[in-house]
């Protein structure tokens, strides 16, 4: 369930859109209930009636309007989130689809691994070698029609005496699509356990018997 959900909120029955003023009903909904609960003693007003009793409460519109889809179609969905809405309660398509997508990567992607600036989704540990360049696994949202890329991004001027993420390369890439996200998730894990098992093999010592 999303943060920022108020124990209750109050609303307007959806069946009662477009109802004459005096015969809207008032619904109560109480934070993780599915559907609603009918005020048979309040039955005119509706939306504006509700509008009054959840500022009394301190029930904002995006707080109730969260709670609105929360009841009728889960309170997963990213619809439940107050997080997706403006001040007014209206729904913020862009503000939703970053955070759905920010959802995935924390609920799919191996924890302790970093969500970083707002092009680079997620990034594999840094790893430097002697004599070679610094580099890591990254999941990074392009523009174009296969937005989402995992490839390698290297560091040529970082130094763990000066450390420097500037002016960073990229090689292989491995591109998805719009609707592709879990596939490319799933391929960024793959390639940072590959290069974990990768760098542990260098410093493997199997008569000592270190795995």
């Amino acid at each position: 369930m999303f943060n920022g959900l108020p124990e209750k909120s109050y609303a307007e029955h959806p069946e009662d859109m477009g109802k004459p003023m005096g015969e809207r009903r008032l619904i109560k909904i109480e934070r993780g209930m599915k559907g609603f609960i009918e005020l048979w003693d309040m039955v005119s007003g509706g939306q504006e009636k509700a509008k009054e009793l959840n500022a009394k409460i301190g029930v904002t519109p995006a707080q109730a309007e969260a709670m609105m889809i929360g009841s009728m179609f889960g309170w997963d969905v990213p619809g439940a989130n107050p997080a997706v809405y403006d001040k007014n309660g209206i729904l913020d398509k862009q503000i939703m689809a970053t955070l759905a997508t920010e959802a995935q990567l924390k609920n799919k992607v191996v924890w302790g691994l970093l969500l970083t600036d707002d092009s680079v989704f997620a990034a594999g540990p840094l790893t430097k070698q002697p004599g070679t360049v610094a580099y890591r696994i990254v999941l990074r949202k392009i523009n174009g029609a296969r937005p989402f890329v995992v490839h390698m991004e290297r560091f040529p001027e970082f130094t763990v005496e000066h450390p420097d993420f500037k002016n960073p390369t990229y090689d292989g890439g491995q591109y998805f699509e719009v609707g592709e996200l879990d596939k490319a998730i799933k391929a960024f894990g793959e390639r940072v356990a590959a290069n974990a098992d990768y760098v542990r093999s260098l410093y493997r010592d199997e008569n000592a018997g270190i795995p």
